[in-house]
């Protein structure tokens, strides 16, 4: 289907006129297009981020970095942690990039904590559904790689207030997030005060997340 987009696409008189490059095109997954960037990267392209775009498919000079459309429905009330009582919430593929190695580790150490919740699931609105209901009673909301390094799953963390805990060597060290006990010891440590000053952080910017909002993400591209 992408190819007979392109090609219904190159026959327009409107594409012809300046080989796109007066065209948007939005493509906020990551494989959105991807068997035919290279036929459309004349266009100004509206994407999540340039993890899977090469230098010469997509810039910051031409292009436009969008949010995920947020597929956990947006936490309708306010900061605290009194109703969250889940210190870390997980909901997802077990298995994904490389093998799921570092996922299935984690799987291995948190799903024994008593106030963690580790599930994997697959896409149904069911499991979306109760996705949002553990995403809105959580504090922590475990965030392993996924597709690119903007995966949907921290907006979804972000619109539902619940502190994004993000696997990676820039933040929390995967190493580290490894050993045993060592994830959970530390969010056990984070002082109420602390995660109501982030929730506060993010509800002051999740509007930019949600197109939902009048003045939210299509208000800001």
């Amino acid at each position: 289907m992408q190819e007979q987009l392109v090609e219904w696409l190159k026959g327009q008189e409107y594409w012809k006129r300046n080989n796109g490059w007066d065209h948007v095109i939005i493509a906020g997954d990551p494989n959105a297009l991807y068997r035919v960037v290279d036929r459309v990267k004349t266009a100004v392209l509206l994407v999540s981020d340039f993890g899977r775009l090469r230098p010469d498919q997509g810039s910051l000079v031409k292009d436009v970095i969008i949010p995920y459309s947020h597929r956990i429905s947006s936490y309708p009330g306010d900061f605290g942690v009194q109703e969250r009582k889940t210190l870390l919430f997980f909901m997802g593929n077990r298995y994904r990039k490389e093998g799921g190695k570092i996922r299935d580790l984690l799987f291995q150490i948190l799903e024994k904590e008593e106030d963690v919740i580790i599930k994997c699931r697959t896409k149904s609105r069911e499991n979306r559904r109760a996705a949002s209901r553990g995403m809105h009673t959580s504090k922590f909301c475990l965030n392993p790689a996924g597709n690119t390094p903007s995966a949907c799953r921290l907006f979804d963390s972000i619109v539902s207030l619940c502190v994004p805990v993000i696997v990676s060597d820039i933040f929390v060290e995967s190493t580290a997030a490894l050993k045993p006990g060592y994830l959970v010891s530390l969010l056990r440590k984070v002082p109420a005060e602390k995660i109501i000053k982030f929730q506060k952080a993010m509800k002051e910017v999740k509007r930019y997340y949600d197109y939902a909002d009048p003045n939210g993400t299509v208000n800001e591209i």
